[in-house]
């Protein structure tokens, strides 16, 4: 893929980010190529959470990237990222991601960027 495709980010707005017990909203991923990168936002420390980052082939089957997230694991608040590969490095045929909440109490609030290169012939 030439590096020339432009580096698309997308992110949930604000209405949809995770704020309470299983929500899990989700963003499309399916125009971008290889080295796809989820990042998950801290935008309210309050309580405690467990997130679980997920990725879908389909929008209907879904499969867990990596270990669940605490609200512990936000250091300073920054960003944890996560590449959209598998544990031997190979990309996954990722069309969707999603942020679920698998364990909530308080008033945290969560959000969600999924960041890559556009593939040849979307806009």
């Amino acid at each position: 893929m030439s590096m020339h495709q432009p580096l698309v980010a997308r992110s949930l707005a604000t209405a949809d980010q995770v704020n309470a017990a299983e929500t899990s909203p989700s963003l499309s991923c399916e125009d971008l190529g290889p080295g796809k990168q989820l990042i998950v936002t801290e935008e309210t420390n309050s309580g405690t959470a467990t997130l679980q980052p997920e990725w879908s082939p389909d929008g209907s089957k879904w499969f867990a990237l990596g270990a669940t997230i605490a609200d512990s694991d936000f250091v300073s608040s920054a960003p944890i990222v996560r590449a959209l590969t598998d544990a031997g490095g190979n990309d996954l045929p990722a069309k969707e991601v999603r942020l679920r909440a698998t364990a909530y109490a308080a008033s945290g609030v969560y959000g969600l960027v999924v960041v890559g290169r556009q593939l040849p012939g979307y806009r």
